[in-house]
């Protein structure tokens, strides 16, 4: 009987352990298929990175124009501006003066007028004589 139990006792071992390398062997198995979809999906994610990375540089160039384009527009916009500005400050001033020049020529018009002698229907231009009635 011991020797039943011994064999018995064997067979379960073996069997055990058979059992133990079936499982150990599944796990390895479940593990490298985890493996190779980890590596899968890490390819996957660095070719995206890279497109995104790629983009991201084409949008921070386009950003960069943009921005030296807005820069610009800007910059003319307030050129425009002062230059309006200066073109409006050069009408009021004109107009200014065109008023002061009206006035003074009207001013020397009355000068004027007032140092001629008087013209009327005297056909002898003597105005200083009343006119002759017969």
């Amino acid at each position: 009987m011991k020797l039943c139990t011994h064999v018995n006792f064997f067979f379960f071992i073996a069997t055990d352990q058979a059992k133990r390398k079936s499982d150990l062997q599944n796990v390895v198995q479940e593990q490298a298929a985890v493996i190779e979809s980890l590596k899968k999906e890490k390819k996957t994610v660095e070719e995206s990175f890279a497109s995104l990375k790629t983009d991201h540089e084409r949008v921070t160039k386009e950003n960069h124009v943009l921005r030296r384009a807005v820069q610009i527009q800007q910059d003319r916009q307030n050129q425009a501006d002062a230059e309006l500005k200066n073109a409006h400050k050069f009408k009021v001033d004109s107009e200014e003066r065109i008023k002061k020049l009206e006035h003074m020529i009207m001013s020397l018009r009355y000068h004027l007028q007032a140092q001629q002698p008087p013209v009327g229907n005297d056909f002898l231009n003597n105005s200083h004589r009343p006119p002759d009635v017969f």
